[in-house]
């Protein structure tokens, strides 16, 4: 009754050339989440605490996500009694409110006495509250049975020099979220911040840590609905909660040396989707961020600025060139961003990604290509470019245009999945296609980056460029009504 998954934060190879000598990274930390229960949006919980503390620090997260959705359960990891030493810190966020079994919660509660370190959130407060036995809350470093109803909740910071406070605002008030109501807090806690009851007018812990037996514990009553988990001030304090209790993090609030985040540019969101992508996924950057090296294009129109690369034109471009990957892709799962210039003077023709197709030379213009164009910007769909012209929207006239699917002159974020004959793109979470052609019109080719045939200056910039082979059947930065 358990799923297990490992992601790693920042896990990345380069598709082309050998890597250059470096210094040998120190080692993640090792967490485990535990998760599962009643009540909650926990597979969402988990994915968004992965990204959002990859941002922060080098965490290699174990997931074990017990797929109940009951009050009750007993989770088989426990059994082993060393079920802790693999991991630096361990986070609990399950829900089994009605699991009383004193020998069953104790499994857990002595490996964290003998010193497992710990951050509990929200649901953890209330999960074996039916035992008669107190060790799970004497774990915890609060009592609670109970919660109020959801508001916005100002946050009070009362330890403002402790380290995982430090990125709390003074005026931070939480998205609708309960608040717990604490009815005791054990000797080895200590209050970091509290919250006011809209009823009863009575000051809870909201954030606090604990000493029990050799473990440092974190914890929160906060994170009931995904609205908190996506509001980067909660899900930092918890992330700062898992450096402190692991005792990797300075008293400024920031990781100790070593254990900074391997996310190179919080900017670039393709990066940081690498621990959104399922396990058996192996990324790897076919950007370098700094060159053009393992790709090829025309002189001229290609350059390296700020971390992107850039195919601009002032002259005209006769017919549409592309810069192309040195390898060839067949099935494969693409994560990038693009920005359009949108400026007096410049053209609004779209761009796109050229793939399963093939590359020619175009009445004299080598970096040509024959096949589908997955378009983005002023124009979005399919366009098989020397054959059968627009086939997504089938039959659609003039420029195509989704709702939501683009931040004009912005970043868009785009994830491009090819399994078999199905082609499927996502825009900033949007499902723009998905779209299934005969295999025959679909081959291994490489992937191109189109400058539109113009007679006006244009400028396209991208930037992410990670790409996994043989994907999962799964979209993983769409809306979850698009995700399957």
């Amino acid at each position: 009754m358990k799923r297990v998954v490992t992601i790693v934060a920042g896990l990345l190879v380069m598709a082309t050339a050998a890597p250059l000598p470096a210094a040998e990274p120190a080692p993640p930390i090792r967490a485990l989440l535990i998760t599962g229960g009643c009540c909650h949006d926990y597979a969402f919980q988990a994915k968004q605490l992965a990204a959002e503390s990859a941002k922060l620090a080098n965490i290699e997260w174990t997931v074990l996500h017990d797929p109940r959705t009951g009050t009750e359960g007993e989770i088989e990891l426990y059994s082993d009694p060393d079920w802790a030493k693999p991991y630096d810190v361990v986070v609990h966020n399950e829900c089994f409110a009605n699991t009383k079994d004193p020998e069953y919660i104790r499994k857990i509660t002595e490996a964290h006495k003998a010193g497992a370190p710990a951050v509990v959130i929200h649901c953890a407060m209330h999960t074996y509250r039916a035992a008669e036995i107190d060790d799970w809350r004497e774990f915890l470093g609060v009592t609670s049975s109970r919660h109020e109803h959801q508001a916005n909740y100002p946050v009070k910071v009362t330890d403002p020099e402790h380290p995982t406070m430090r990125g709390i605002p003074a005026d931070w008030k939480t998205p609708k979220d309960e608040l717990y109501v604490i009815d005791k807090m054990w000797p080895g806690a200590k209050t970091l911040a509290t919250s006011v009851s809209e009823r009863s007018k009575v000051e809870h812990a909201v954030f606090w840590t604990n000493q029990f037996g050799k473990a440092r514990v974190f914890g929160t009553t906060y994170g009931h609905g995904n609205a908190t988990w996506e509001d980067p001030v909660f899900t930092a304090a918890v992330t700062r909660g898992i450096l402190w209790a692991a005792d990797k993090i300075d008293e400024e609030g920031n990781p100790k040396p070593g254990y900074e985040s391997r996310v190179s540019d919080s900017s670039d969101w393709a990066h940081q989707q690498l621990v959104r992508l399922p396990a058996s996924e192996k990324p790897v950057s076919l950007f370098n961020g700094q060159d053009l090296s393992g790709w090829q294009g025309q002189e001229g129109r290609w350059s390296v600025e700020e971390g992107a690369i850039v195919g601009r034109n002032e002259d005209r471009v006769p017919t549409s060139t592309y810069l192309f990957t040195d390898g060839k892709y067949r099935n494969f799962r693409l994560l990038l961003e693009v920005k359009q210039k949108r400026a007096k003077g410049y053209s609004t023709m779209h761009s796109a990604i050229a793939a399963l197709g093939e590359q020619f030379d175009d009445k004299g213009n080598k970096y040509g290509f024959k096949g589908p164009l997955l378009m983005c910007c002023n124009d979005w769909g399919i366009w098989d470019a020397y054959r059968r012209n627009r086939t997504v929207p089938a039959g659609h006239k003039g420029q195509f245009q989704p709702e939501g699917a683009e931040k004009v002159g912005d970043w868009n974020q785009l994830e491009i999945l090819v399994i078999g004959n199905r082609l499927r793109m996502v825009s900033n979470g949007r499902l723009v296609f998905d779209f299934e052609d005969k295999p025959e019109n679909l081959q291994a080719s490489p992937i191109g980056l189109q400058l539109h045939s113009n007679n006006q200056p244009q400028e396209y910039r991208f930037r992410g460029l990670v790409l996994t082979e043989e994907p999962e059947d799964r979209l993983v930065t769409a809306a979850p009504e698009a995700a399957e």
